[in-house]
């Protein structure tokens, strides 16, 4: 009989009361007008209108947006991951939904699911109520939060969706290799390429060095270290194979994205007022419990706060000394605090 642990999903209580917690988070979507202060908010409406009209003129794959840069167009879903607005299409075109409504709801949905996938992977290494712990942090992490409610950024929130998917799927594919764990793998890699692309660039060296870490812990040590390497390759083929076939699913969005970049002006986005250098984060930042709207400054007297959070923090020290403690999980857990 298998552990509860072990048990699908939709038979999982916890899962649903993971589900079910994240109710404090969507609810002000639920607000008239509330929607409309975050920073990016009424842009991905905007987006999402541009967007259903292509699809309307039988583009299904929209790249350019005609209506842009003061009609002159813009190649903006060539640069920018299309998957959250294709989504709110979904919901405008057949769900009978408004614009604004069907931004939003894509925000919550995002919220939701990402604490379902965040359940879902560390409930398949640590246990039911580590990961009902976890999907709750997750959901009501000060950042988590900013990303949804002051920068209102529909791309970014809905990547965390995709993260713990990747770790989890990535992780099962190490673990108990399967075609079944691979199309996981590919599916979530693929998701989050689609949906937020500096994510993705930003991710994939973490997952590639919490893979080798998994390959690394998950063999024996043998006698002889080739031994023990060709025991790593042959782990590592399923992983290797997600991760090429996830390409492979969003290669229609990065081959252009990639070959076409010098036809896009991004200079413009890296000079002035977007000069990343001026927006590093102080470290007293981390732990300020300052809280407000507005957008990232030069300097440390930003509107906007950028707190990891007390409770956050607590967590993981505790969740760090038990790892440490247990060789079974102290790679794993390191080489996420330290990516962290």
């Amino acid at each position: 009989m298998a552990s509860r642990s072990e048990q699908p999903l939709w038979r999982d209580g916890f899962f649903w009361l993971a589900l079910a917690l994240t109710v404090f988070a969507v609810a002000p979507f639920a607000l008239p007008g509330y929607f409309w202060g975050a920073n990016d908010a009424r842009h991905h409406v905007y987006f999402l209108f541009e967007f259903n009209r292509l699809v309307e003129d039988g583009i299904w794959w929209p790249r350019w947006s005609p209506d842009f840069a003061f009609g002159y167009g813009y190649p903006f879903f060539n640069i920018y991951g299309p998957l959250s607005h294709f989504v709110a299409t979904l919901l405008l075109r057949f769900g009978g939904f408004s614009y604004t409504a069907a931004v939003e709801t894509v925000f919550g949905l995002g919220i939701v699911a990402g604490a379902g996938a965040m359940y879902a992977y560390i409930r398949s290494w640590v246990g039911r109520h580590a990961g009902l712990v976890a999907a709750v942090l997750y959901t009501y992490a000060p950042y988590h939060l900013l990303v949804l409610y002051v920068r209102g950024n529909l791309a970014e929130s809905s990547a965390f969706v995709w993260l713990p998917l990747c770790l989890w799927t990535f992780r099962q594919s190490v673990r108990r290799p399967s075609l079944g764990w691979i199309a996981g793998a590919a599916v979530s890699y693929a998701g989050l390429l689609l949906t937020s692309n500096l994510i993705f660039i930003l991710f994939t060296p973490l997952l590639i060095l919490y893979i080798l870490v998994l390959l690394w812990t998950g063999t024996t040590p043998a006698p002889a270290w080739p031994r023990r390497a060709l025991t790593m390759i042959r782990a590592a083929v399923a992983p290797v194979a997600g991760g090429l076939l996830g390409i492979g699913l969003g290669a229609a969005f990065l081959i252009p994205m990639i070959l076409e970049r010098n036809f896009v002006r991004t200079d413009q986005w890296f000079d002035g007022r977007y000069n990343f250098r001026d927006d590093f984060v102080y470290f007293y930042q981390f732990f300020s419990p300052r809280w407000g709207f507005g957008v990232s400054r030069a300097g440390p007297d930003d509107p906007i706060g950028f707190q990891i959070g007390a409770v956050l923090l607590i967590f993981a020290l505790i969740g760090f000394v038990v790892a440490w403690r247990s060789r079974t999980w102290r790679a794993e857990v390191t080489v996420l605090a330290t990516a962290a």
